[in-house]
């Protein structure tokens, strides 16, 4: 199955292209696209996925699907009325559709959602980010550094218990659960789910070598991106203080400068005073000279 990545600063996005006679093309086509959303997302099990992935989500992934199927001549007249708009993953697999969305939805940056609600911690985190960016001032390496750092900081032993990352996502507590610890986990939930959905269709989606090695290009593809921001916030650590450097100096040369000034006029105004005082002072006398 050849696969082609494409990874962004911003987005990081899974493009997978697999064979032809291999896909799930069959999960949403023939209309069974809104019936196969309806009755996966509202069983017990998909419960505990709905803050990861909310059954919106879900939908724009199955849709995304159809819309490649149907770019593919996959599809039937009447499943051509839900073709997404947006531009979607060039992929026959649900896996890389769901990535997809997860992925941007992390990234918090609204225009990229599929106007779907992007993770609010992320969405905090993009925030900040651009106002620090953004910011006419600079400002202290450290400073930043800590704004950061709690987003950026993992917790393994919360992590590999899953069901308890499910539990927590919607947190906004980053000593509970970090961005770090939702990027390091996206891979496995959504194989623990890409794996759930298996068991209850009854249409053949990707088989165990497929989700091993969907499982090993996602994982790939996440730690790069987390490699990215981290140089991302390194270079921004180092563009702010170097800004609040030269803005030091020359806060502290005008400084100098002024009070360099200021002290030569009250010099000059101290020497035209003694010389007008020494005018005053020798003026009687040139007068009585002059009698």
């Amino acid at each position: 199955m050849g696969k082609k990545i494409m990874i962004g600063m911003i987005g990081s996005i899974a493009l997978i292209a697999g064979q032809a006679f291999a896909s799930d093309c069959g999960l949403v086509l023939s209309g069974n696209l809104n019936d196969m959303v309806s009755n996966f997302t509202n069983t017990e099990q998909y419960k505990s996925y709905h803050p990861f992935m909310p059954p919106a989500a879900f939908k724009q992934a199955a849709t995304n699907l159809l819309s490649y199927c149907c770019k593919m001549g996959l599809c039937a007249e009447n499943d051509k009325k839900n073709i997404s708009q947006w531009k979607y993953p060039e992929s026959p697999y649900l896996f890389d559709q769901i990535f997809d969305i997860t992925m941007r939805r992390l990234d918090g940056v609204p225009k990229l959602t599929y106007d779907l609600a992007g993770d609010p911690m992320a969405v905090k985190r993009r925030t900040a980010m651009n106002t620090t960016a953004n910011s006419a001032n600079g400002g202290q390496a450290s400073t930043i550094q800590s704004t950061f750092t709690g987003y950026r900081t993992m917790h393994e032993k919360f992590t590999k218990d899953i069901p308890t990352v499910l539990k927590n996502y919607d947190t906004k507590d980053t000593n509970l659960l970090s961005l770090a610890d939702k990027y390091g986990t996206v891979c496995t939930i959504i194989n623990n789910l890409y794996g759930l959905l298996q068991k209850q269709t009854e249409v053949v989606i990707g088989s165990s070598k497929e989700s091993n090695s969907f499982f090993s290009k996602c994982e790939g593809i996440v730690q790069n991106r987390m490699q990215r921001e981290t140089s991302y916030v390194k270079l921004l650590m180092i563009q702010k203080s170097t800004q609040l450097l030269d803005e030091t100096t020359k806060a502290y040369t005008k400084k100098h400068f002024v009070e360099e000034k200021i002290m030569a006029l009250w010099a000059l105004i101290w020497k035209v005073k003694d010389t007008l005082q020494t005018i005053v002072q020798q003026a009687p006398a040139s007068k009585q000279c002059s009698q």
